[in-house]
């Protein structure tokens, strides 16, 4: 008998959970990607961060301060957690 498997050979209610857990965050967050991409083409983030060349690091600070607005300081997050998702999909390297 596995460790992961009762004596019925179903799984145990932890790995249940944590399935159902994993699938209801993969849920919540499938329309986020969509969003975030549409996001990153309208602010020209890949152009801002290929003009940098191969190879180069870019902060968010660095990027933000590339783009059209009064204020880049406030877009610093928003850009960290847009470059962070767009990684981990293997659009950037980080």
């Amino acid at each position: 008998m596995s460790s992961t498997q009762n004596q019925f050979g179903k799984p145990s209610i932890n790995e249940e959970d944590d399935d159902a857990c994993l699938y209801a965050m993969l849920l919540s967050s499938s329309h986020i990607f969509p969003m975030v991409l549409n996001a990153a083409i309208d602010l020209n983030l890949f152009e801002i961060i290929a003009r940098a060349g191969p190879d180069v690091y870019m902060s968010p600070s660095e990027i933000a301060s590339q783009l059209p607005t009064q204020h880049p300081d406030a877009l610093i997050c928003s850009i960290a957690c847009c470059v962070y998702l767009l990684a981990t999909h293997f659009l950037l390297a980080l």
